[in-house]
């Protein structure tokens, strides 16, 4: 028998195999292994399916293992060992939006490839699926949070309200959101970097590698408006602190500043199963400490980065949809529509049609095939999937500008428009391909 073995399995449930560590839980004995290194990775929990989109060549799982074997890992050893492979497999999961990958091993270094990537970059930050994102905005906040009360806070949610508050400039589009944020704040969990340039332009992000193998993105985000309702656990000066429910892979805590009527998000979250062992809490409470005392003494920086006049970081997204560009969702063009912060997402409400339409501004990660169809639209390089946990929703993503960051990495601006809810898929996406083809034709001259 092999001294080393690594088992890959992509079917529905196939995380059966990992739980009870492969054998049953109430045995009171240990099987002695019968090989020295073990790996075994599966395409999803025990209670969850594992997903092959139409029109895709490869399951979701098997299209990024492959993608990560063919590709490598940035920054990661060579040979490529397997609990290397893992993470990045399941980075690129996430962003599809599906369950988690599971494993079980007695030695992640088992390694079957070379890492074709070399050591250009690292990898890139965990990047929640769109109605997780979208999941973070007030709308759906105020249904969410339920009262503190019954449990011990940390620390710093203990501190007693001061006996004055002053009120802090508004929050605005040319507000930095990475002057919240201090990666040297989060160094006690682990190695930080610091990510300027990834996710909507009221996003900064720090990733917390942590010597258990778990990465920990701690991001904060703005959102427009400050509901009364929302519950306070304290406050720091002139900041309303409230936290919300805490949820399997994420913690949250929203910060209300006086003064300006925007909601600070300081949200630590990650995948998989780190978020087992992951102090997610203590790392929001950490950033949001942070946040807390820049907003309260008034230290909220301008953006230093200079963005050319082809970013979208200059547009509006509300007006890239006219009336008669909404004329293919039934109703929709006589809605009035709902802004994000800084007017960079966009939302649309059909009741006529049960259709929802969101345009949104992103950056990441080149286009890849894996995360669905390459094509064209109004000259520019676009992407077509299915997304949403049930697949009831189609987005299509156009790039927009392509530019560097630290360490040469690629990265991308892109207009994307999503159409959701009660349709069949072909209806949403030659609906949704038909809007992004709109919006963009209206956006100026493509950048590279």
């Amino acid at each position: 028998m092999a001294r080393n073995q690594v088992v890959l399995l992509d079917c529905c449930f196939s995380g059966a195999a990992v739980a009870g560590a492969m054998g049953p839980a109430d045995t009171g004995t240990r099987v002695p292994a019968v090989v020295d290194s073990t790996f075994v990775m599966t395409s999803c929990p025990m209670h969850r399916r594992s997903y092959a989109p139409p029109g895709e060549t490869r399951p979701v799982f098997t299209g990024a293992l492959l993608d990560t074997l063919e590709r490598g890992v940035p920054d990661a050893p060579d040979p490529l060992p397997m609990g290397h492979v893992f993470r990045r497999v399941s980075e690129l999961v996430h962003e599809r939006g599906m369950p988690p990958p599971q494993r079980l091993s007695i030695n992640d270094d088992i390694a079957l490839v070379r890492n074709h990537a070399g050591h250009a970059r690292p990898p890139e930050p965990l990047r929640p699926p769109w109605w997780a994102r979208r999941g973070t905005r007030l709308l759906g906040r105020v249904a969410a949070v339920a009262t503190v009360g019954g449990f011990a806070l940390s620390p710093f949610l203990q501190t007693p309200p001061a006996s004055h508050s002053q009120p802090h400039p508004a929050l605005t589009r040319g507000t930095d959101p990475c002057s919240l944020l201090s990666p040297a704040a989060l160094a006690r969990f682990g190695a930080t970097e610091l990510d300027t340039a990834y996710g909507g332009f009221d996003r900064c992000d720090v990733l917390v590698h942590r010597a258990d193998g778990t990465d920990v993105d701690v991001g904060v985000d703005f959102d427009p408006g400050q509901p009364s309702d929302l519950p306070t656990s304290t406050v720091r000066g002139s900041v309303r602190v409230s936290e919300e429910p805490t949820d399997s892979g994420r913690c949250t805590r929203l910060l209300l500043p006086s003064g300006t009527d925007v909601t600070v998000a300081v949200t630590a979250r990650t995948e998989g199963e780190g978020h087992a062992h992951a102090p997610l809490c203590a790392l929001a409470d950490a950033g949001a400490d942070r946040a807390a005392t820049v907003l309260d003494e008034g230290r909220a920086r301008p953006r230093r980065a200079t963005f050319p006049p082809g970013s979208l970081f200059h547009q509006d997204a509300c007006a890239l949809l006219t009336a008669k560009a909404l004329e293919v969702v039934p109703g929709a063009g006589a809605t009035v529509p709902d802004p994000d912060f800084g007017r960079w997402s966009c939302d649309w409400r059909s009741a006529a049609s049960g259709l929802e339409v969101t345009v949104s501004f992103d950056r990441g990660s080149p286009l890849r095939a894996t995360y669905g169809t390459i094509t064209r639209i109004a000259g520019r390089s676009a992407l077509v999937r299915p997304d949403g946990p049930d697949e009831n929703a189609w987005q299509v993503k156009v790039v927009q500008r392509t530019y560097r960051v630290g360490r040469g990495r690629t990265r991308i601006e892109t207009l994307d428009v999503l159409v959701g809810g009660e349709a069949d898929e072909e209806t949403m996406r030659r609906t949704a391909t038909a809007l992004a083809t709109a919006a963009a034709a209206r956006l100026p001259a493509a950048e590279s």
